[in-house]
């Protein structure tokens, strides 16, 4: 009985993910565009169980860190675009108790948490790429990848090796920067609105934000002096002392 059982392809994970990442786009979908109180907590909950089961350590499988990073990459990238498509501040019938969710959709920590694992990405395929030098030459097509039948996730006969070179040419740092950027305009767009949520007598603290403020100046100041665009660094490196300050254990 055991020999009439096909063994699986060695691609398997590989296809299983890409269905898993098929069904957390529809639903995540179905739920933000919902724009009910329902709809939005399935959402949030399919995106934190999509997340533990395909987005974390992987034990018991040898998964290459940057393919692990570029399916992260990918999942993250989905929640922000669709976040931005339906912004749950628009749900009018949320409360007071799903304020951590709406924290955890917010439009600028969706766009951050993209951007980080884009720069991770892009750090991950860099070290690849110097290890495998001449082996990531692009091979001539094999007749094997004419016959086999195109499954979902399916790998082609250059194995990962094609989905590394296409990697490669992907400009992740420039991608991470677009988001950077627009995670900053609107995280100094909500910070005025809730500054202006504050009477004249009382004194508005910026330091339950500042640690994020930080973080997004500092990343957005690297990645431009990475690029050799010094002069545009400066004043995001200047927004980041000024976010970092009275933080002393924050290192920039």
């Amino acid at each position: 009985w055991g020999n009439a059982v096909p063994p699986p392809p060695a691609d398997m994970i590989h296809q299983c993910k890409a269905v898993a990442e098929w069904l957390n786009l529809k639903l995540l979908s179905a739920g933000f565009s919902s724009k009910t109180e329902s709809g939005f907590i399935a959402a949030t909950t399919q995106w934190r169980e999509h997340q533990k089961a395909f987005c974390g350590p992987e034990s018991g499988l040898s998964i290459p860190e940057w393919l692990a990073w570029s399916f992260v990459s990918r999942q993250r990238l989905v929640l922000c675009q669709l976040v931005e498509r339906h912004p749950p501040s628009s749900c009018f019938d949320l409360d007071a108790e799903n304020d951590e969710l709406l924290a955890l959709c917010s439009p600028w920590r969706t766009s951050l948490s993209a951007a980080e694992s884009l720069l991770r990405l892009a750090r991950e395929i860099d070290r690849t790429r110097d290890s495998l030098g001449d082996e990531l030459e692009t091979p001539p097509e094999s007749d094997s990848d004419k016959l086999r039948d195109p499954f979902i996730g399916t790998l082609d006969s250059g194995g990962l090796t094609t989905i590394l070179r296409e990697e490669c040419r992907t400009s992740h740092r420039q991608k991470a920067l677009e988001l950077v950027l627009k995670a900053t305009s609107l995280f100094e767009g909500e910070l005025r609105k809730e500054k202006r949520g504050f009477y004249a007598e009382d004194s508005f603290r910026e330091s339950s934000s500042s640690r994020s403020g930080a973080r997004m100046y500092y990343l957005a100041g690297g990645i431009l002096l990475g690029m050799n665009r010094h002069e545009e660094a400066v004043p995001h490196l200047q927004k980041a002392s000024k976010y970092a300050k009275g933080w002393r254990d924050l290192e920039l």
